[in-house]
């Protein structure tokens, strides 16, 4: 009964190792892409992961109490640092935390509702089906889990025809074309007059650049044309 017993106990400890494993690989190149400036918090992110997993792997051989308690303190100390990471003031882990809750969506729309027809990019998600009531019904379920699940709740959402165009990437997308928003062509062009008004040539050169890097993947030319920026 004891080797039953600790055999147990021994898969037990696999599953959290092999979870916390999966948690550390999916949250390292996440982790490397915080800014410079923050390295200090960065870097300690980092060895917090990596000595949690040294953690759990002692707590695990050795089945004495202590180091179970010295694991749960670690995992304290993961999460006031990812806490702190989050904070508004800071804004370092956006992209970190809308991939981390965005997991468990994807999880959920692909394994649990099985839905096949969907994209998400970072906290901004579309789903496809084919009838409005089917997708009324789909987001009181999601209204539901992030709520429960998450302790989250949606910006905001609507259902439209896909005749429509979805607004999606800053684009507005249909089957056989997509263009830019509306809001982004405003907002260069407001920047376009601001550079040239204030006569900062350096400026403009780099955000044109950047636009016009984002503008070209929509059907552009003539925007482009106009605005005095194709290349």
């Amino acid at each position: 009964m004891d080797t039953l017993s600790d055999e147990f106990a021994s898969q037990r400890q696999l599953a959290i190792v092999e979870r916390f494993e999966g948690f550390v690989n999916y949250m390292y190149p996440i982790a490397i892409n915080i800014r410079k400036t923050h390295h200090v918090a960065r870097d300690r992110l980092i060895d917090a992961m990596f000595e949690q997993a040294s953690l759990f792997a002692q707590a695990g051989k050795s089945g004495q109490v202590s180091r179970l308690y010295q694991a749960d303190a670690g995992l304290s100390d993961l999460r006031f640092i990812l806490r702190f990471l989050a904070d508004d003031k800071r804004r370092l882990t956006s992209q970190l935390f809308a991939n981390i809750y965005g997991h468990i969506q994807d999880r959920y729309l692909a394994h649990t509702l099985g839905i096949k027809h969907w994209l998400r990019y970072m906290d901004d998600t579309i789903i496809f089906a084919h009838s409005r009531e089917v997708l009324a019904v789909l987001q009181q379920g999601l209204k539901w889990f992030v709520e429960q699940s998450m302790r989250l709740r949606f910006s905001k959402w609507s259902i439209i025809p896909v005749s429509g165009g979805v607004s999606f990437l800053g684009y507005r997308i249909w089957p056989t074309h997509k263009l830019l928003l509306r809001a982004s062509v405003v907002r260069a062009k407001r920047k376009i007059n601001r550079y040239t008004r204030l006569g900062l040539p350096e400026h403009l050169e780099r955000f044109i650049g950047s636009w016009r890097g984002h503008a070209k993947w929509a059907n552009s030319n003539n925007l482009l044309t106009r605005l005095g920026v194709q290349t």
